[in-house]
């Protein structure tokens, strides 16, 4: 499994959906409000005993992120549009819906130079190669 195929489909996905967003941490200096994007590996899984993997369960999290508390909430609320719910599109795979697994309230970043704003939500689908 090609964790980088499903974050880039992800990665579309948000973009797709007028966010900025960074893979792994935004940079020193990212335009705000911004979305950062952490994706597992994928864990294999089985279906039945004594086979192989035969599926992924790829979860990940988003980390809206903002200024002000309104640009955060702003952020967050078109990530779960973007992706709640929806079958995220990955050549060579099929997806279930994307569910939500948990989400934070929207905080304070003390340790940031500036007054900055965020949220984390994380979300999972379950992938099954077609080949």
């Amino acid at each position: 499994m090609s964790g980088r195929d499903h974050t880039d489909a992800i990665q579309d996905v948000l973009e797709t959906a007028g966010l900025t967003v960074y893979v792994g941490g935004a940079p020193d200096d990212p335009t705000f409000p911004y979305v950062a994007l952490y994706v597992d590996g994928g864990r294999a899984l089985q279906t039945a005993l004594r086979m192989s993997a035969d599926q992924f369960d790829v979860s990940w999290q988003t980390t809206s992120v903002g200024t002000t508390h309104e640009q955060a909430m702003w952020a967050a609320d078109k990530v779960r549009g973007a992706l709640a719910g929806t079958v995220v599109t990955v050549s060579g795979w099929s997806n279930s819906p994307t569910e939500q697994l948990m989400s934070s309230p929207v905080a304070v970043d003390y340790d940031a130079p500036t007054d900055v704003r965020y949220k984390f939500d994380q979300w999972r689908y379950r992938a099954v190669p077609t080949s």
